[in-house]
C-alpha cells in the first residue's frame, strides 16, 4: 500500500511538473477565410518568448515564418501570434510552432491538443473561398499583374476582396463588378474612343450597383482603387486615363469622380 502511495504520488508529481513546463499551441480561426493565421501558446508562466518559428508544410513545399514575420502578443498570461498568409494558396497545411526561451535561449516544439491526443503538428485549412494567393511583388511587375484563374480580375485584388468581404455576398459580387472597368481604364490609358464611350459607362454601372448594395460605399470604392492602383506605373497610367475625360458632360462623368474623391 505505501508503495502504491509513493507511486501515485510521484506520478502526481510528474503530471504537475509537466503541465507547468508544457508548450502548446492551439489554431483559433481554421479554415481560414480572412488574410491571418491566429494561433494561442499556451506555455509556462516564467517563459519569454525570444524567437519563435512557425512552419506551414504542403506536400514538398515549406512556408517558414520567423520571429518579424509573427506578431506576437502578450496580454496577462495569455500570448498569441499572427501570420500573413495572403500570399498561399487555399487547401490543407501540415503545421508546427517552435519558440525560443529568452532567459535559457533552449527551443521548444509546441504540442497541438486534438481529440485529447498530442502531437507536434496540426493542419490548417485555407478555405477554398478565397480562391487564389496573393502573389506579392510578382504581380506588381506588370500593368496587367496576374490573373492565374483567368478571372478577369488580378489575383492580388481577388484575394483582398475574398478576404474583406466574404461574409457580404452583395458586396462582394458588386466589386468584383467595379474591378474590371478600372483594369481597363489602367490598360487602355491611351485609347480615347474606348475611355469615354465603353469603360466608363461600364464604371458608371458597377458604381451605380455597389451604391445599391453597399452602405458606405464610397469608401469601400476608394479603398478597392488604392489596392488596384498600387504601383507607380498603374497610378500613371490612371492618370493619363482621367486627360481624355477632360470637359466631358456625358453621364459618363459621374463614373469618373469616384476614382479619387
Amino acid at each position: 500500500m505505501k508503495f502504491l502511495t509513493i507511486s501515485f504520488c510521484l506520478l502526481f508529481t510528474q503530471q504537475l511538473y509537466a503541465g507547468q513546463n508544457s508548450f502548446e499551441a492551439s489554431l483559433l480561426n481554421s479554415p481560414i477565410k480572412e488574410s491571418n493565421a491566429k494561433f494561442r501558446f499556451d506555455i509556462p508562466q516564467s517563459f519569454e518568448i525570444d524567437k519563435a518559428k512557425i512552419v506551414l508544410k504542403s506536400g514538398k513545399q515549406k512556408y517558414k515564418f520567423k520571429t518579424d514575420d509573427i506578431e506576437i502578443k502578450k496580454t496577462g498570461n495569455q500570448t498569441t501570434g499572427e501570420i500573413n498568409v495572403s500570399n498561399l494558396a487555399p487547401g490543407n497545411y501540415e503545421v508546427k510552432v517552435k519558440l525560443m526561451d529568452k532567459k535559457t535561449k533552449k527551443e521548444h516544439w509546441c504540442n497541438f491538443k486534438k481529440n485529447n491526443v498530442l502531437k507536434d503538428f496540426t493542419e490548417l485549412t485555407i478555405d477554398p473561398s478565397l480562391e487564389v494567393p496573393d502573389p506579392g511583388e510578382e504581380g506588381k511587375k506588370t500593368l496587367a499583374g496576374i490573373d492565374s484563374d483567368n478571372s478577369g480580375i488580378r489575383d492580388d485584388v481577388q484575394r483582398w476582396i475574398n478576404e474583406n468581404y466574404n461574409n457580404k455576398p452583395s458586396t462582394k459580387q458588386a466589386l468584383y463588378q467595379n474591378v474590371k472597368p478600372v483594369q481597363d481604364i489602367i490598360l487602355n490609358s491611351g485609347n480615347r474612343d474606348l475611355l469615354r464611350n465603353v469603360i466608363a459607362i461600364k464604371s458608371e454601372k458597377a458604381g451605380a450597383c455597389l451604391t445599391w448594395v453597399t452602405e458606405g460605399w464610397l469608401d469601400t470604392r476608394r479603398n478597392l482603387r488604392g489596392i488596384i492602383v498600387n504601383t507607380e506605373a498603374r497610378v500613371k497610367a490612371k492618370l493619363a486615363a482621367e486627360t481624355h475625360f477632360a470637359g466631358i458632360s456625358s453621364s459618363a462623368e459621374v463614373s469618373k469622380t469616384p476614382w479619387d474623391k
